[in-house]
């Protein structure tokens, strides 16, 4: 298999894994979003560990963490990502899927913005276009909602973070996500203990289908950031610019059709300028072979 076709395989399991991700959250009943929080982190840890001793990365891992700009740009991502992991079980928990749908559909657009005001990269007229038919679809998403979204807001700023820090901190992936989850693993080991002593067992629970669900909380987490993290090597951005909105169109589906969250016209008009916005972004890297390139130079760029 070519790794290119491999790679958006990857991908695509990846952003399915994420797409229903809203499903896996509210089926842990009634336990606990703190508990849900700190065992993903400990149990992504403790996997994570293990891959990077079994393949042999400790000097790796190591050397990051006795460097102090990128141990001190890594704890930055850490409580980046953990916060945005945090906002996703909490928005499954609240049934406030649309609206982090929404932050998940905004997202990529916002990091291309930044790309051109941090990093100085040339915004044309057609992605100036797709900035502002996504600008015009939030604006009306607020005025409905009567209040700033801020599930959406806080889940586009901890990625946009997260994504701006991997940028400028080039780590192996693998070794990256390991030292990240690390990190927190003290905050939430101590919540744990804490609780433990306040009568509330590690598990929450003490039956084996919540036990094995809290272990699962790791592979939840780890595999389809790997899979990320292998796909986006050896993959075009123009198809990864396609490939981003797998997860959110799940989410919103369903947000909609499972969960029977509400769906106002109002939430029609924004989800349909943010389509044509991706629409307005990405049909001419599609058709044209200088937009394809133009895309694998900014795809170089960011990595």
């Amino acid at each position: 298999m070519k790794k290119e076709n491999f790679a958006i395989i990857s991908i695509v399991i990846a952003y399915f894994i994420w797409g229903i991700q809203s499903l896996y959250w509210r089926s842990f009943d009634d336990v606990s979003l703190s508990f849900i929080m700190a065992h993903r982190i400990i149990w992504a840890a403790i996997m994570t560990l293990g891959i990077i001793v079994f393949t042999d990365r400790k000097s790796e891992m190591i050397r990051i963490i006795k460097d102090k700009r990128q141990l001190r740009l890594s704890i930055i991502s850490a409580l980046a990502i953990g916060f945005n992991w945090f906002l996703n079980i909490y928005a499954a928990a609240t049934k406030q899927i649309v609206e982090a749908s929404l932050g998940q559909y905004i997202t990529p657009i916002v990091i291309i913005f930044i790309g051109v005001l941090v990093f100085k990269e040339k915004l044309d007229n057609r992605k100036i276009i797709a900035v502002l038919l996504i600008l015009i679809g939030v604006l009306i998403y607020a005025v409905q909602l009567g209040k700033i979204p801020m599930i959406a807001l806080l889940l586009i700023f901890s990625f946009v973070l997260y994504t701006y820090i991997k940028k400028i901190n080039p780590v192996d992936s693998i070794v990256g996500i390991g030292i990240e989850a690390m990190l927190l693993s003290p905050i939430v080991l101590i919540f744990l203990i804490y609780q433990n002593f306040n009568g509330v067992p590690l598990f929450y629970e003490t039956d084996l289908k919540t036990v094995f669900m809290l272990i699962s909380t790791g592979l939840f987490t780890i595999i389809p950031l790997f899979l990320f993290a292998h796909g986006v090597k050896n993959i075009d951005f123009t198809n990864l610019g396609f490939l981003q909105y797998i997860a959110p169109s799940i989410s919103l589906i369903i947000g909609v059709f499972v969960l029977k969250e509400s769906f106002h016209w109002t939430h029609f008009i924004t989800f349909f300028f943010i389509w044509m916005s991706i629409v307005v972004m990405w049909i001419k890297p599609l058709f044209k072979k200088n937009g394809v390139i133009e895309n694998e130079n900014y795809q170089r760029k960011i990595q």
